[in-house]
């Protein structure tokens, strides 16, 4: 499969480079090594367009599993593996970042889970500057979904031309159809995007409470003054594809049991079926049918990851939504289905965060952690109620927004 050479690769390029970081001097590039090919036309065309300092960065999963299942646990956060000194590099100069995701399906099953999680704790810890500027945009950066072999055959089993079936879902859901119309259905969705985001900034709206079928009893306090972003960050759009609008929880005031809709694939760790029990903001009770034991490690273990930092929602009528699949990559799965984050929220969720104390934080609800892990939380079944400035009013009914 050329895909250097086809036409809507090329338009992936561009929207992405263009669009969504309006790259200009420097282009830092992650991706993992089985979508390696991904990321080396991303170059080819970043050069093209006239980039001169690009630096790919190259996940290799085989030598971290090495790496993780020969290095004691203490010795993982000295272990030169997951320095990642490029990355505050090319932050410190305002470059432009790409982040290729792709899944490998089970390809960790076999490693610690405290080790896993504590590896992503080291490495995001490593990333201090470019993870400082990234959260709060003060650099382009976006993350985009794209295919390997590996995972495309556990979506498509029965195809003979699994990869390509799986580039031309995040294709559509991205808006390519090779007819250079992508950038306008972008421009349109953000509007559409942002509209929503004008009505919800538009209500003070101190709870929010959640309901579904599936058993879901939650209520969230929003912190005092929350703010609710969407697709829409001026000159960049940090999730592609991207459908949801979010906002920043009070991380003291979240009561009652959330269920989980959608599996978690967490550094490579399946955790599904799964359930939450809130109590003045501290999760107090975990049940899972797999992967009990890292979730409970990853809510657990580290700082912060015992609450919540975002509330997102994502209407049922989405494009990923309603292709029926779960793809078991967070970045697709989140823009298919409401969901919450574990760990740290986001500073531009929080009017005038920059100039509050760490006490205007504390009541503020701001929730601080090394760790940010989406779980859906949003089907078909789901209804969504807010406490606002005008009284009590429904958001979602039966997965749709219907303000």
């Amino acid at each position: 499969m050329k895909i250097m050479y086809e036409k809507k690769f090329e338009e992936f390029c561009e929207l992405l480079l263009n669009t969504c970081l309006g790259v200009k001097d420097s282009l830092f590039i992650s991706c993992n090594k089985f979508c390696l090919r991904y990321a080396e036309g991303v170059v080819e065309y970043a050069k093209k367009i006239g980039v001169d300092d690009i630096f790919l960065d190259i996940v290799d999963y085989e030598t971290m599993k090495q790496v993780l299942s020969t290095t004691p646990y203490e010795e993982i956060k000295t272990h030169s593996f997951f320095i990642k000194d490029k990355w505050n590099e090319y932050a410190e100069k305002n470059a432009s970042f790409l982040i290729l995701k792709t899944e490998v399906p089970n390809f960790f099953d076999d490693v610690e889970p405290k080790k896993l999680i504590e590896a992503m704790r080291v490495t995001r810890e490593n990333q201090s500057i470019y993870k400082a500027k990234q959260l709060s945009y003060q650099i382009p950066w976006c993350i985009s979904a794209v295919p390997n072999n590996i995972w495309a055959k556990e979506l498509f089993p029965n195809s003979e031309n699994a990869e390509e079936e799986l580039l031309e879902c995040i294709y559509n859901f991205c808006f390519i159809n090779g007819d250079g119309k992508a950038v306008k259905q972008w421009r349109n969705q953000r509007e559409k995007n942002n509209q929503l985001v004008r009505k919800l900034n538009s209500l003070k709206i101190e709870k929010l409470i959640y309901q579904s079928k599936k058993g879901t009893n939650l209520e969230i306090e929003l912190s005092p003054n929350a703010n609710w972003m969407g697709l829409d960050k001026g000159n960049m759009i940090v999730n592609m594809p991207s459908y949801e609008v979010y906002s920043v929880p009070h991380c003291e005031k979240i009561n009652g049991v959330v269920f989980s809709t959608k599996p978690l694939v967490y550094n490579g760790i399946l955790i599904e079926d799964f359930m939450l029990e809130f109590k003045k903001g501290k999760i107090v009770n975990v049940i899972a049918t797999k992967g009990e034991k890292a979730l409970k490690e990853l809510i657990f273990s580290v700082k912060g990851a015992d609450t919540l930092g975002e509330v997102a929602v994502v209407d049922n009528r989405s494009p990923i939504s309603q292709s029926n699949m779960n793809f078991g990559l967070t970045l697709l799965d989140e823009n298919a289905s409401c969901h919450f984050a574990l760990g740290n929220a986001y500073p531009a969720c929080l009017k005038n965060y920059y100039n509050l104390t760490d006490e205007d934080l504390k009541e503020e609800g701001f929730n601080k952690s090394k760790i940010h892990v989406d779980f859906m939380v949003g089907d078909s079944g789901l209804k969504i109620e807010m406490i606002t400035n005008k009284g009590r009013i429904t958001l979602m009914e039966k997965g749709e927004i219907v303000l």
